[in-house]
């Protein structure tokens, strides 16, 4: 397997310099990079129950580019072949991806073809054009997953924007994701007039380009799209809370403290180390986790924002387009590494690609408080953490190097540790979590004896110390909220003890010990007259209602509520509320929940098809 492996590894560089294509020096080819994108968008639809159609497509179109790349690395690496030559087998990724469309999606025979032909083709062709444009840019794994990038991006985008045409009521989220996806395509307009087009590459003519794109283009259809303007919207998010204000003055102070450590490296004129690089790394730490935090939807408009300054700044450096680009090459220059070799500047892009991927691909699986918080910070744990940590740990620790490698395993540990660390910390300090038992049917104390039905007792732990008058009330809403789901009857004169173990409380806390008490009620096989499915809302003074709210959120609302509600006749079977509020909040606030509910509910399936044999 190994030596198979190898030969198809030697086949494939083979086949790339006979072509006249220079990858990247010093490294691999990657090709198994040409698979992670598109296994990661398939993944997310797999895994996830609230997709967008925007994401279904970019998953079939995923797939396409998924086998589009088992082909060509195979055309290549079997026989060493021309990159640049077109072959008939590229036609069974497109046939695949057409039929993809049309049957999973049911989209109409000419838009399958149209998006089915165009998303492998541009593939095919768009890979080997970047190895061609851009030597010693890219490895081949490398500019497999920029092309597939530029594909999925641009054909999702163009299916979203079509969609939200029209639309009469649309969320901040989706507002954000039309703002970065019409102003990233006026980007790629800019860039290849400018490439493409001599007398835009001057200073007068590229920077009239980039002020007619944004002007007279950009935000005309953002405007046509969101009905307001981008601009004051923008604004509006920005600065009408006080905290996104803070988050907006910290990370200026943190763009100040960047800017200060490249002008010390450029007064001391001295190329900048791995230790010196990093600490770029650390402020990306910095910035991203309070964003999240904060308000993940500014995080993902800003960091959009800021790919697309990445993206006209590095076209000045490139292209030389006065005045600004002698500083941006000095700057580059101080600080380019050895993955830095041919015409392009990546590692910072990388570096904010790497850290946003995760709620880029799917923004939506991110708001609010639930389950969302650990995936969004993914990229700053893989990236922005591990990575630090290796090559810091590396630099100064590492005297063991791995086989073939130049990675020492002492980063590895370092990094390893680190990043288990950070999820710990988390994990304890992040959503609320609690432990759940069931005990029974076993024997009754002859005080608690019911003749007729199971005595069912309910216990509950706070994190610490001893119970409270709302430890107490918890209790007894808790257990007389499962005693109404258990067929007591069928377990006269025995005791069923349900015990709750409060862990964190981040909010939604009586919510979370009514869920996590069915759940350990279903595994404990006691039969149930239906489920039990808890959702908490909060109604801040502005009259929003907010699901899920953590403590932060709930600090200024006006009331608080609580649900819990049966999976047969959907009927509420438990209502907690403090606070005050009208009859049209209280009916809208369980008309929400009562929708939550059923995602709950689709959890418990899950679940249960999952572990059924363990069960």
């Amino acid at each position: 397997m190994g030596r198979a492996l190898t030969k198809i590894c030697q086949n494939l560089d083979s086949s790339v310099r006979k072509s006249g294509l220079h990858t990247r020096p010093g490294a691999s080819n990657g090709a198994w990079l040409a698979f992670l994108l598109p296994s990661i968008i398939i993944f997310t639809v797999y895994r996830e129950s609230n997709i967008s159609p925007s994401l279904r497509f970019a998953a079939v179109i995923s797939s396409g580019l998924f086998g589009a790349s088992a082909v060509f690395i195979s055309y290549l690496a079997t026989t060493e072949k021309n990159v640049r030559k077109f072959s008939p087998l590229f036609y069974l990724p497109a046939a695949i991806t057409s039929s993809m469309l049309f049957f999973f999606l049911e989209e109409g025979i000419s838009v399958s073809l149209l998006f089915g032909l165009g998303a492998t083709f541009s593939y095919f062709i768009g890979l080997p054009v970047l190895l061609e444009r851009f030597p010693h840019s890219f490895t081949f794994g490398e500019a497999s997953i920029v092309a597939q990038a530029i594909v999925i991006f641009v054909l999702t985008s163009i299916t979203n924007l079509v969609g939200f045409v029209d639309a009469k009521s649309l969320s901040d989220l989706e507002k954000a994701t039309i703002i970065l996806q019409v102003g990233l395509l006026g980007c790629g307009i800019i860039i290849l007039g400018a490439s493409h087009f001599s007398f835009l590459k001057g200073a007068p003519g590229f920077y009239v380009a980039v002020l007619a794109v944004s002007f007279g283009l950009v935000v005309p259809v953002l405007h046509y799209l969101l009905q307001e303007s981008p601009i004051l919207w923008i604004i509006q998010l920005l600065f009408s809370k006080p905290k996104t204000v803070i988050l907006f003055l910290y990370w200026l102070i943190c763009s100040g403290i960047a800017a200060l450590v490249v002008n010390h490296q450029l007064n001391i004129n001295e190329s900048a180390s791995t230790v010196v690089r990093k600490n770029f790394h650390y402020l990306i730490v910095a910035v991203f986790i309070p964003g999240i935090i904060t308000d993940i939807t500014v995080l993902y408009l800003s960091s959009g924002v800021i790919l697309a300054l990445f993206m006209i700044l590095e076209t000045i450096r490139v292209l030389k387009v006065p005045p600004f680009s002698d500083h941006l090459q000095s700057s580059a220059a101080i600080f380019i590494d050895e993955k830095d070799q041919g015409i392009l500047v990546l590692t910072p892009m990388y570096l904010l690609v790497g850290c946003s991927l995760p709620f880029w691909i799917h923004p939506q699986c991110f708001q609010g408080r639930s389950q969302g918080f650990l995936l969004a910070l993914a990229g700053i744990l893989s990236v922005g953490i591990g990575d630090t940590a290796a090559s810091v740990g590396g630099v100064r620790f590492g005297k063991h190097k791995w086989p073939g490698s130049i990675k020492s395993i002492e980063g590895t540990v370092i990094a390893i540790f680190c990043q288990t660390l950070c999820i710990g910390i988390f994990v304890l300090f992040g959503e609320t979590a609690v432990t759940a038992a069931v005990y029974g049917p076993i024997e009754v104390k002859p005080n608690k004896l019911v003749i007729d039905r199971a005595c069912v007792e309910t216990i509950y732990r706070p994190k610490t110390g001893q119970a409270r008058v709302a430890d107490k009330t918890r209790e007894n809403l808790i257990g007389n909220t499962c005693s109404s789901a258990i067929l007591a009857a069928l377990y006269p004169r025995t005791s069923v003890s349900i015990i709750i173990q409060e862990m964190h409380s981040a909010g939604g806390l009586m919510a979370c010990a009514i869920n996590a008490a069915c759940l350990a009620l279903i595994r404990s096989g006691i039969a149930m007259k239906f489920l039990i499915a808890a959702v908490s809302c909060a109604i801040t003074k502005e009259d929003e209602i907010l699901l899920d709210p953590d403590l932060k959120n709930c600090k200024d609302v006006k009331s608080e509520l609580m649900f819990a509600f049966d999976n047969i006749d959907h009927r509420i079977v438990a209502v907690h509320s403090t606070g005050q509020f009208s009859d049209d909040q209280y009916k809208q606030a369980l008309h929400l929940c009562a929708e939550a509910s059923e995602k709950i509910f689709d959890f418990y399936r899950d679940i249960v098809k999952k572990y059924a044999v363990c069960i």
